[in-house]
């Protein structure tokens, strides 16, 4: 009880709520028993958890690439190929203003679905998946698409 005397004595005579001196108290200590944190870190250690980093993950996982139609930089797993043909190429037909002659924007991809369909998509050619086949003209390239726009 001396202990709850002496906190209503020191509250009314700092004029401070009780819950922000405990606050303070509670700060203080905090301080105290982290102020020579952050320390460096043992390069042996270090050294250690990249190298185990580097051996359990691949550059593939971390490498990203771009959707088709939105132009964002995804992870593989949330990437897929589509072919041009199963895109329903209506929805993806750009604004007027940007066939204005100053945007200067090519319309024309090289791939027959895209360009005989007289629609004036916008994609990123970047997202284009080349075909392994040499003989195969009708079917260029597939379309890499993220989940947002698949």
């Amino acid at each position: 009880m001396n202990e709850s005397n002496n906190k209503d004595i020191r509250t009314i005579e700092t004029q401070v709520p009780l819950c922000v001196l405990e606050m303070n108290n509670e700060f203080d200590l905090l301080k105290e028993q982290y102020e020579d944190w952050p320390q460096s870190v043992n390069r042996v250690i270090a050294n250690n958890a990249l190298a185990e980093f580097r051996n359990n993950i691949s550059c593939d996982s971390l490498r990203e690439s771009t959707c088709a139609v939105c132009s964002g930089l995804y992870s593989c797993e949330y990437l897929s190929t589509v072919p041009v043909q199963e895109i329903c190429l209506p929805l993806l037909e750009t604004n007027k203003y940007f066939e204005e002659p100053f945007f200067e924007i090519d319309f024309v991809y090289g791939h027959p679905c895209i360009d005989k369909s007289g629609y004036k998509i916008l994609f990123d050619r970047n997202g284009f998946v080349k075909r392994n086949t040499n003989d195969d003209n009708e079917n260029p390239f597939d379309l890499r698409l993220c989940n947002n726009c698949k």
